[in-house]
């Protein structure tokens, strides 16, 4: 992802993703205006305590983002915040696994 704005369209609706200082979070998708954010400040390098590999926890991040806006288009979104979050990481986090699965067995279409 690069530094422009990009529209993806999530269940037959447009959610621009913008990267820009979040300062609290690494990125969060807010479904009143259909934007995801990522914080900017995860395209520079590493320093001191942070994740060794930048680039790939921001695609992580987004991913997660962008399973929040699919959840919330498909009417699902959890009020337990707790809840929500458990659940979407565990898609976010094993989508690239049951992809390569379904891609291995030529069922991903």
């Amino acid at each position: 992802m690069d530094s422009k704005d990009i529209i993806i369209n999530i269940m037959g609706t447009d959610y621009k993703i913008i990267e820009e200082l979040t300062n609290d979070n690494d990125g969060y998708c807010d479904s009143s205006d259909k934007t995801i954010v990522i914080d900017s400040s995860l395209n520079r390098e590493p320093i001191g305590n942070d994740k060794k590999n930048l680039k790939v926890y921001k695609r992580k991040v987004l991913r997660h983002e962008i399973i929040h806006a699919i959840m919330e288009e498909c009417g699902i979104s959890c009020h337990d915040d707790m809840a929500n979050e458990r659940y979407v990481d565990w898609i976010a986090i094993m989508y690239p696994k049951i992809k390569q699965i379904f891609e291995k067995l030529k069922i991903e279409d």
